[in-house]
């Protein structure tokens, strides 16, 4: 019924993701990839008295028991002047969920939206499937009302939006389909269930814990409100902030206690966030229909986060240096909108490799891993081959990857990174000399 990707490591073309981006400027909403660029525009845009206003409620809601200030907060990021400025702040968020959740979505549905905000994901799913029902609930009726009137001018049909208090206000209706993206979670901060000791990363298994821990966060009062207006054979799709293991494991739990089991394995989904590479989520498929799939409770252990990567005059440097002292491959060739484009790796005795993607007067980055990390190294490669289906630009797949020109203080820093987190081997250097 789902067509989501496989994995987190499918580059599936996404077609789709070319006209989401057009959506998101129609808010006004801007993708910046330094934050010196964003935050000049923010001075630009905003009083100071506007976001010393803003910075105050965002501080006072994080822990998550003062609601007031929340529902205050989002109706102050809903405002014409803020919501674009704001809301930039998530370009590269929204598209990436997005054209995740579209794809989990099918014709001739009744779906509901749960914490939709200003209805900017709710209004890009309704022009996609305009055969579907979508009803989308937030607590800020501000948030509503500036989502009804672009509903109104997108002139969307098959929508509604409405003002919602959980668990006071008790709609009637049941869905297909609830859409939960970071709704669930009382707290953004909350680490969730402590792990048994500081020597292990298991979490007990104890009923009572789980339901104050449910409590204390809001997670079980908003599932229970959510499963009730959930048809016995509907889904929950659901992406929440829970890397962190003991989010994770109370999420699941709180899952499980309610009888809903994944339809297949969490995803957690990449995106970049300016200079900030961001791997998000879990998102989930689950519906009360008995799967075969179990909830991990293992911790993420990232492989492409130890992948040291650098563009530009430092990557022109590292890969002066292993190819001075390095085995080559032959090149791989490729052509992406009239560029040459080259994929080349260097190996070194000491079972460090070096890998370039080099475009002509245009773009040069490095990756650096160990020997164990080759099949890694290629597939961020072939990340970059199969976006050319993606309708991106070649620059912007570059900055998905590589995010942004690192100063060049002194050129021993990127070699210090290089080698800062493998031993020495035999008295020599990584690089052997």
């Amino acid at each position: 019924m789902f067509n989501l990707p496989s994995s987190e490591n499918d580059p599936s073309p996404l077609p789709i993701e070319e006209g989401l981006a057009q959506h998101l400027t129609q808010w006004g909403l801007r993708e910046f990839f330094q934050e010196r660029d964003y935050y000049a525009w923010q001075k630009q845009s905003l009083s100071s008295e506007v976001l010393h206003r803003l910075n105050g409620l965002a501080e006072k809601r994080q822990g998550g028991l003062d609601p007031e200030c929340d529902r205050k907060f989002y109706d102050l990021a809903s405002s014409s002047m803020v919501l674009p400025v704001l809301y930039s702040q998530r370009f590269a968020y929204y598209r990436t969920v997005g054209v995740a959740i579209s794809q989990c979505l099918e014709p001739g549905k009744y779906v509901l939206d749960f914490g939709c905000g200003v209805g900017i994901l709710t209004t890009w799913y309704a022009s996609m499937f305009p055969d579907c029902t979508f009803t989308g609930v937030d607590r800020s009726s501000q948030s509503i009302e500036v989502a009804r009137q672009r509903a109104e001018v997108m002139k969307l049909e098959n929508i509604s939006f409405h003002s919602c208090v959980v668990p006071q206000d008790q709609p009637s209706e049941t869905f297909d389909v609830i859409i939960s993206t970071q709704a669930l979670f009382q707290s953004e901060s909350d680490p969730g269930i402590p792990s048994r000791s500081w020597e292990s990363f298991q979490r007990d298994d104890d009923l009572g814990q789980q339901r104050d821990y449910e409590t204390r966060t809001g997670i079980g009062e908003r599932l229970d409100w959510l499963l009730a207006r959930m048809n016995p054979l509907g889904h929950l799709l659901a992406f929440e902030k829970a890397c962190h293991l003991g989010r994770r494991v109370l999420l699941q739990r709180a899952f499980a206690a309610r009888g809903l089991c994944c339809e297949r394995d969490p995803l957690f989904l990449r995106y970049a966030l300016m200079e900030e590479r961001i791997l998000d989520g879990p998102m989930y498929v689950l519906s009360r229909q008995h799967s075969a799939v179990a909830f991990d409770e293992h911790p993420l252990i990232d492989p492409r986060a130890r992948v040291y990567r650098c563009q530009g005059k430092n990557a022109e440097w590292v890969w002066s240096k292993f190819s001075t002292h390095g085995s080559l491959e032959l090149p791989v060739q490729a052509r992406w909108e009239n560029q040459d484009i080259q994929w080349q790796m260097c190996r070194t005795e000491a079972g460090v490799l070096c890998g370039r993607f080099f475009v002509p007067d245009v773009f040069a980055g490095v990756l650096v891993g160990l020997h164990e990390d080759e099949e890694l190294l290629k597939s961020i490669f072939d990340d970059v081959l199969q976006a050319r289906c993606s309708g991106k630009a070649p620059q912007e797949v570059f900055r998905d990857i590589w995010i942004a020109e690192e100063s060049l203080e002194s050129q021993w820093i990127p070699y210090m990174k290089i080698i800062q987190p493998v031993p020495r081997m035999c008295g020599e250097d990584l690089l052997g000399e």
